[in-house]
């Protein structure tokens, strides 16, 4: 891909767009990783998991959940660290990654339709519902 983009767009060309794909990286990585310490930083704050005295330690000063924060770097970092013993990692994580996200959304999706099947009706106004009554 490098020698395309190095074709079609010259060496300044190609080093500018590899320049914004990585602080697109940098980004996205950046706030899943905020994401994920305020996650972790709430459930600690319930006591819903293990560790939950350190976690949810909250640093008034910078605003932030600096024991979350450095657990939801260290994980990935572990586990970036263990792919290079494992030829097919790579396609584990992704894989991994992907039924997650739609595993944990159907889950809701089916709690839902649980809930609606054994009767329960929603409170509150929808913004779906804009001027229909109920």
């Amino acid at each position: 891909m490098v020698d395309v983009l190095y074709d079609a767009m010259g060496e300044t060309g190609a080093r500018l767009v590899m320049a914004v794909v990585l602080i697109s990286f940098l980004s996205c990585t950046i706030s899943l990783q905020a994401a994920a310490g305020r996650l972790i930083y709430s459930y600690a704050r319930d006591e819903m998991i293990v560790g939950h005295q350190l976690l949810r330690r909250f640093v008034h000063a910078r605003a932030v959940p600096s024991w979350a924060l450095f657990v939801s770097a260290a994980v990935p970092l572990i586990i970036a660290f263990a792919s290079l013993l494992s030829e097919d990692a790579l396609t584990n994580i992704v894989s991994f990654a992907i039924l997650g996200i739609y595993g944990s959304f159907q889950m809701v999706v089916l709690a839902a339709l649980r809930a609606r099947l054994k009767g329960w009706k929603p409170a509150g106004s929808s913004p779906w519902a804009a001027g229909v009554s109920r």
